[in-house]
């Protein structure tokens, strides 16, 4: 009885835990860490879509992330907000400082990385590969999974072709 009781306990307790492992992906390379790189789904018809990580350069120098690339896009661009005249709007930066032993994060409302005509919607539960490239370090693949992430209105910038 008590074995079955186990055996119980921790099949409930892998079930539990087991759709949290396809959250928990990080990647450590050179002097750069990546932490749970992620894309929100996209509805069919949707041009275009947009991947979040952290990134944190555990390195004693400062580099920059100067761009991106995957497969499932025929364009990453970097994008953040600004705000001018009391307006935010965003727009696209050509590169992203990483100071050394800081982190940068690219959040829902902030910096992300735009994926510019998707080849196909990004599906709930895929992944695909993305690569990170570096100023001074060696570019970074990564795989982006894609969640279902906070409901959030998506502007017209994002729905440009």
């Amino acid at each position: 009885m008590i074995m079955k009781r186990l055996v119980v306990s921790f099949l409930i307790g892998l079930a539990l835990f087991y759709p949290m492992l396809g959250w928990a992906h990080d990647y450590t390379e050179g002097n750069f860490k990546i932490t749970h790189p992620w894309a929100r789904f996209t509805p069919p018809g949707s041009p275009n879509g947009a991947a979040y990580l952290v990134i944190e350069n555990k390195g004693a120098t400062p580099d920059r992330l100067i761009g991106a690339v995957t497969p499932r896009a025929a364009k990453v661009e970097i994008h953040g907000h600004e705000m001018t005249d009391d307006v935010m709007s965003m727009r696209q930066r050509e590169a992203v400082d990483l100071p050394p032993n800081e982190s940068v994060t690219f959040e829902t409302g902030g910096l992300h990385l735009m994926l510019i005509k998707l080849t196909a919607p990004l599906k709930e539960g895929e992944r695909f590969p993305l690569t990170l490239k570096f100023e001074k370090g060696d570019d970074i693949t990564v795989d982006i999974a894609v969640e279902r992430g906070v409901e959030v209105k998506m502007d017209q910038h994002h729905q440009m072709e």
